[in-house]
């Protein structure tokens, strides 16, 4: 690409474009960087990612790269879902560990974790700076950073198809995913009292659905409304209808876009985050058993010890379970995933 800047190789993929995947691209692309060159000189450039932001744009190419290994070439990018999830990974890690200190930073709050959690923040910032470092994250001027440049390359040299095809080969994409999960979740194929592979990997697994549509930057819409007499109103809490992730409106560059049927999405975004918060619990209960053991406390005393910051006792994976199948059977009888991949499958 000889001496041409980040800048101008990203405006000459956005000026050649066929459809929306390359803008996609150069859109978060953007972000990143500058993401990147804004916390480059602060004093933890890995805790100033994560607190400004930075894991937004990566989880959104990570979610391109996994629906274009799957609709333009596996080869081609696989690497790019590889880095950009290894990164936000690392990133993942610092968030978690940092909310524990803020949890633990609060008055009368224990202080011998917090410092333990101090710690381990520390050491996940390590991890994730190492990592920024020994894979060449970090922009230079204006110029692409080394990490970078095989997806740069990738999405100037694939062979993209126009927009007529990519909408066709995206809602089908979308409508199989779907369909996959609710047949999944019908014959009951994850274990709930598992933490990481039962209510973690679901909620992973549906949040990309959720996710896919804001990455593409107007080649899904939602409608605003959302009837109150829709069966599935019972989903269209104030939070879920506040949430800015709900909201994709048309853009004049799509002039032909995928109408995603509004309640069951919405339904979905509420399903996400019920999941995330009684995955957020039991980690967080874990995470925190674990420090006390590692501080050399008893059975006893540790589970005193949670309790203490949990104010109430550490949630075994069985009571976790308990709570989240009946969410997840009235989820799957609802049909929310069929009716969604049905709206979506309608612009095939």
């Amino acid at each position: 690409m000889g001496n041409k800047s980040l800048t101008e190789r990203l405006d000459r993929i956005e000026q050649r474009s066929k459809g929306v995947s390359q803008r996609a691209y150069t859109r978060r692309l953007r972000e990143l960087v500058a993401h990147l060159a804004k916390a480059a000189d602060q004093p933890s450039p890995a805790l100033a990612l994560h607190r400004n932001g930075a894991r937004t744009p990566l989880f959104q190419l990570e979610c391109l790269a996994r629906l274009h290994r799957a609709t333009i070439d596996d080869d081609d990018f696989l690497p790019l879902h590889t880095s950009f999830k290894s990164l936000e990974d690392l990133l993942g890690a610092v968030d978690f560990a940092d909310a524990l200190v803020k949890r633990l930073s609060e008055a009368n709050a224990d202080s011998e974790l917090r410092a333990y959690f101090i710690g381990r923040r520390a050491e996940a910032c390590f991890q994730a700076e190492r990592h920024l470092e020994s894979g060449e994250w970090w922009p230079e001027k204006d110029q692409c950073p080394e990490a970078l440049e095989d997806t740069l390359e990738t999405i100037e040299e694939s062979a993209w198809p126009g927009a007529r095809k990519e909408k066709k080969a995206f809602a089908e994409y979308f409508e199989d995913c779907a369909t996959s999960m609710q047949e999944k979740l019908e014959a009951g194929e994850y274990d709930f009292t598992e933490l990481e592979a039962g209510v973690h990997e679901v909620r992973r697994k549906v949040r990309w659905l959720s996710i896919l549509p804001a990455a593409l930057d107007g080649l899904f819409v939602r409608p605003d409304e959302a009837p109150t007499s829709d069966p599935l109103a019972k989903y269209f809490t104030p939070a879920v209808l506040a949430s800015p992730f709900n909201s994709f409106a048309p853009k004049k560059d799509v002039p032909d876009p995928i109408v995603v049927d509004s309640p069951s999405f919405l339904a979905l975004s509420w399903f996400i985050a019920e999941l995330g918060g009684h995955k957020d619990r039991g980690q967080t209960a874990d995470a925190l058993l674990t420090a006390a053991r590692d501080l050399e406390d008893g059975p006893k005393a540790a589970a005193a010890r949670v309790r203490k910051v949990l104010g109430d006792a550490a949630p075994t994976h069985k009571e976790i379970a308990a709570t989240v199948e009946p969410i997840a059977k009235a989820f799957v009888k609802d049909g929310v995933l069929t009716r969604l991949a049905k709206s979506v499958g309608k612009s095939a």
